[in-house]
């Protein structure tokens, strides 16, 4: 028996949530939700009736560039496992990371035939830093500390991180750290939006519990959800590693430096929607309805 795991990373808009959920069950889907620890629960108390769908009970503050988007994901791997294993055990399944504004480019059945045709397969979008398409490489991300909010505390982070190189203490940095506990490693960045397989699943977990002083190295790295992750499994699962596709799953358009994803057109879509692309984001009804109703008119065909 082969099963979907949908883990959908939200924190606004109950009703878009109950949708997209609605859109996903085929009877072959389970769907698990984290909901960001500041968000009262009861707001969503419609898309907690829902069918196959189960909230994670240890919830983080998943804000903006920060490491709690980690720990969530961690958490709710770990639970998708053991309801996985006590209730199927012998089933086979990819894990499929979703955020609350997703949508699936695919009609359910041609999802499920793709990823039950590829079931030790996992599916992320990855790459060696520096990389061109990130400022600075993406490097900029390990050399300061980010310990705040970033949004909300850039002055903030300014002058802490201009104390620490005045006082010399440039060994607090994340880089510098990094170097010297693990002075071979390779960084790594990937996309957040990642699929994984069964096995891959499994072995992230364990590994990223085994290696606890590894984990605590990127809490003060900025963004870490898009380097963690795919630098563990690069350097402490390299068998894992030959059984990664490294292909996007999701549509997602960036535009220019902007580090976050801007919510797509009908023209985007139109122009991005090929074979191993299954979901894109983002989308909210307030902003690009029209690529909301497009996108329905594909899955009906």
């Amino acid at each position: 028996m082969y099963f979907k795991v949908y883990f959908i990373l939200a924190h606004k808009n109950p009703v878009q949530l109950n949708e997209l959920i609605f859109k996903l069950q085929d009877g072959k889907s389970f769907v698990f939700i984290h909901l960001d620890k500041n968000v009262d629960i009861n707001l969503f108390q419609s898309v907690q009736q829902i069918k196959h769908c189960y909230f994670i009970k240890k919830r983080e503050q998943s804000r903006w560039g920060g490491f709690g988007i980690v720990e969530a994901t961690l958490n709710g791997m770990m639970e998708i496992q053991a309801f996985m294993k006590l209730n199927h055990g012998n089933a086979n399944y990819h894990c499929v990371l979703l955020s609350g504004e997703d949508l699936p480019l695919k009609a359910n059945a041609e999802i499920h035939n793709f990823l039950e045709n590829q079931q030790e397969i996992s599916f992320i979008h990855h790459w060696k830093l520096p990389y061109d398409k990130w400022w600075d490489g993406g490097l900029f991300r390990f050399e300061s500390l980010y310990v705040f909010d970033y949004n909300k505390h850039t002055k903030v982070h300014y002058w802490l991180n201009k104390i620490v190189r005045k006082l010399k203490l440039d060994f607090l940095l994340p880089m510098n750290r990094i170097k010297k506990k693990h002075p071979e490693l390779e960084l790594y960045g990937s996309s957040q939006w990642m699929v994984f397989s069964k096995d891959l699943m499994r072995s992230v977990v364990d590994k990223s519990n085994e290696k606890l002083p590894f984990k605590k190295l990127f809490k003060q790295v900025l963004l870490p959800d898009e380097l963690y992750i795919i630098t563990l499994i690069q350097n402490f699962l390299k068998g894992e590693s030959a059984l990664i596709q490294n292909s996007p799953s999701h549509l997602i358009i960036f535009k220019g430096v902007n580090p976050n994803p801007r919510y797509l057109s009908i023209e985007d879509i139109k122009n991005n929607n090929t074979e191993t692309i299954l979901f894109a984001r983002k989308f909210d009804d307030n902003i690009n309805n029209d690529s909301i109703a497009y996108i329905q008119t594909i899955l009906k065909q």
